[in-house]
């Protein structure tokens, strides 16, 4: 590790506590690889994933939503399918949920700011959805693909 560290960025030294790795790995086609040097079986790895019905998995992080009555029912809808809410966008957080990007200014959209937490969502690559898709989910009982927000109204 200090080997990466010194030889990043052209010698400059970064202290451990920086330096983290994030890994998400994707689903393989099939478990051997052919190499150089023959065929490699991978080990056999037993897992459980959720099922499209099971929602307890989702963690919503909710950004800017109007009008603020409707942050109530969300979470409403949040405990009716057993989901939790992330309090910031975090590493484990699977959705972000608003109703507009900006923060901020007067009843137009004038003079707000973009919010931050969603800056650092669309960073992530979460899914940035509006309310209706949770809701959605909450009528069906079970996840259903979910349409890009438009924020342009």
């Amino acid at each position: 590790m200090e080997d990466w560290r010194s030889a990043v960025g052209g010698g400059i030294q970064f202290p451990a506590r920086l330096v983290s790795f994030v890994v998400q790995f994707t689903g393989q086609a099939d478990d051997t690889r052919k190499t150089t040097a023959g065929t490699l079986t991978s080990n056999l790895i037993r897992t459980r994933t959720h099922t499209m019905d099971n929602l307890t998995g989702l963690l919503i992080h909710f950004g800017p939503i109007q009008p603020p009555e409707l942050l109530d029912t969300l979470r409403a809808s949040l405990q009716g399918i057993g989901a939790r809410e992330s309090p910031e966008v975090a590493l484990d957080t699977t959705h972000f949920v608003a109703t507009t990007p900006i923060v901020g200014g007067d009843d137009q959209g004038r003079g707000g700011s973009i919010d931050r937490q969603y800056q650092e969502a669309i960073k992530m690559n979460l899914p940035v959805v509006g309310p209706g898709w949770l809701l959605a989910v909450t009528g069906e009982n079970k996840y259903v693909p979910f349409p890009h927000p438009d924020f342009s109204c």
